[in-house]
């Protein structure tokens, strides 16, 4: 019968990892925060966000590595931040059903092989892919991948705005 789990695992730096038995109940509908600032997390088995999840605004964000393949159920609206911080070891696809996908991987590491594929018309996607560590390629149906493939780059101080910055590439 739990509905909310915001603030599950918040700030829980030292964690590692999660037990195998650990399973995130299917009656949840509300993740923010989840998982955030777990900066040494590195295995959650068997993950998987429930159908009826609305929200995983921040739920990943500083996750030392997702490295378990994860699928975000079509009921999600909020990523905003979701990723942010994170090490991706995994491709990843937003759904169509997401809004809102402002910061949702800024400063994240993205693994070589990992494709992030967007497939959602979002109504909200400032600085998805900001600050970025690493090159990461993206696809999907999205009609605003060019848009969001834009990356803010700070060099010296100041802001240098290029698509073609060598970081993100639209496949």
């Amino acid at each position: 019968t739990v509905v909310n789990i915001d603030h599950l695992f918040h700030n829980q730096q030292k964690m590692t990892k999660l037990p195998n038995s650990f399973k995130i109940p299917a009656s949840v509908r509300e993740m923010e925060w989840a998982f955030n600032v777990c900066y040494q997390l590195e295995e959650i088995p068997g993950l998987q966000i429930p159908v009826g999840v609305t929200s995983i605004y921040r739920s990943f964000y500083g996750v030392k590595i997702i490295n378990t393949s994860l699928t975000i159920p079509n009921t999600v609206t909020e990523a905003n931040s979701a990723f942010s911080h994170t090490h991706i070891g995994q491709s990843l696809t937003i759904p169509e059903s997401v809004i809102n996908i402002d910061l949702t991987f800024a400063y994240a590491l993205f693994e070589p092989d990992v494709v992030i594929t967007l497939n959602c018309e979002p109504e909200s996607y400032d600085l998805v892919f900001t600050q970025i560590q690493s090159p990461v390629k993206i696809t999907g149906s999205c009609s605003k991948l060019e848009d969001i493939s834009k990356v803010v780059h700070f060099v010296n101080g100041t802001p240098d705005y290029n698509a073609n910055a060598g970081k993100v590439t639209i496949i």
